[in-house]
C-alpha cells in the first residue's frame, strides 16, 4: 500500500515537472521573437474609379460623387426614422445632380496631382502605346520616381489637352469593381454582368454603356471583326482602361 502511494506521488511530481517545463519552453519561444514587431508592406496600387484614380480627380463630377457617398454614410448612421427619410430626400437631390453634365480635367491638372504623389512623366512613342492612337493624340507614361517601368499610360488630345484615356496594364492595379489585368473575361462578367463586347481596330474590348471603365482583352490570332461572347470569356484582360463615355459637357 505504501509502495503504491509512493508511485502515485512520483507520477504526480513528474506530471507537474513536465507541465512546468512545457510552459517555460513556450515562454522562451515567445521571448526569442521580436516584441511588438509591426511589419508594414507598402504597395503602390491605383484604384480606378468612374471619375478619379485614387485621390486624383479626372472629372469635375468627382467631388459631387464624394458628397453623395458621404450623405449615404450619414444616412446609415442616423437612427431616427424621420431623420433618415429627410437624409434620403437629400440624397435623391444629389443623385439628380450626378446626372448633370461634367467636364474632364486637362493633362496639366492631372499631371500636377500625380507629381504631388511622386510620379513623373515621359512621352513615349505611339508604337509603344497599349492601344492604337491617331496623329492628334499624345501618349504619356507615368511611373514612380526611380522606377523604369511605367505604371500606366495617359492619352490626351485636342487644343485643351483633355484627358481621353488612362491605361493600366499592371496586375496590381484594380478598379472599383475588383477587376484587374490578368483576369479572364468570364471572371469579369461574373463581377460586372452588364458588360458587352466590341471589336475596334483589331482589338477586343469589354464595355458598359453607362461606365467610364472598360477592358482591353488579350485577343490572339483574331481574324476579322466577328467574335462570340464565349470567345471573349476565354480571353484575359490585358488592360483596365478609363475612358469617358458620354456625360461630359460638349462645347
Amino acid at each position: 500500500m505504501k509502495t503504491r502511494l509512493q508511485i502515485q506521488m512520483l507520477m504526480i511530481l513528474l506530471l507537474i515537472f513536465a507541465v512546468a517545463c512545457k510552459q517555460k519552453s513556450k515562454k522562451e519561444a515567445v521571448q526569442e521573437g521580436p516584441m511588438d514587431e509591426l511589419v508594414v508592406v507598402e504597395t503602390d496600387v491605383w484604384v480606378i474609379d468612374e471619375h478619379q484614380i485614387n485621390e486624383v480627380p479626372l472629372t469635375t463630377k468627382a467631388e459631387k460623387v464624394k458628397e453623395v457617398a458621404k450623405k449615404r454614410q450619414e444616412a446609415e448612421e442616423v437612427e431616427e426614422e424621420i431623420e433618415v427619410e429627410e437624409m434620403e430626400e437629400e440624397i435623391e437631390v444629389e443623385e439628380m445632380i450626378e446626372e448633370e453634365a461634367y467636364e474632364i480635367y486637362t493633362m496639366e491638372a492631372v499631371q500636377a496631382a500625380l507629381e504631388e504623389q511622386a510620379y513623373e512623366a515621359s512621352v513615349i512613342e505611339v508604337t509603344e502605346a497599349a492601344i492604337p492612337v491617331d496623329e492628334t493624340q499624345t501618349v504619356v507614361a507615368y511611373n514612380k520616381k526611380d522606377e523604369p517601368v511605367a505604371a500606366f499610360q495617359v492619352v490626351s488630345s485636342g487644343p485643351d489637352n483633355e484627358i481621353e484615356q488612362i491605361i493600366f496594364t499592371d496586375k496590381k492595379h484594380t478598379d472599383v469593381y475588383d477587376v484587374k489585368a490578368g483576369m479572364s473575361g468570364k471572371e469579369v462578367k461574373r463581377l460586372r454582368r452588364e458588360m458587352k463586347h466590341m471589336v475596334k481596330k483589331g482589338q477586343v474590348f469589354l464595355y458598359d454603356d453607362q461606365s467610364n471603365i472598360m477592358y482591353l482583352m488579350n485577343a490572339k490570332d483574331m481574324v476579322g471583326n466577328e467574335i462570340t461572347a464565349a470567345e471573349v470569356e476565354s480571353m484575359d484582360v490585358q488592360a483596365v482602361i478609363w475612358k469617358d463615355k458620354k456625360h461630359h459637357k460638349k462645347n
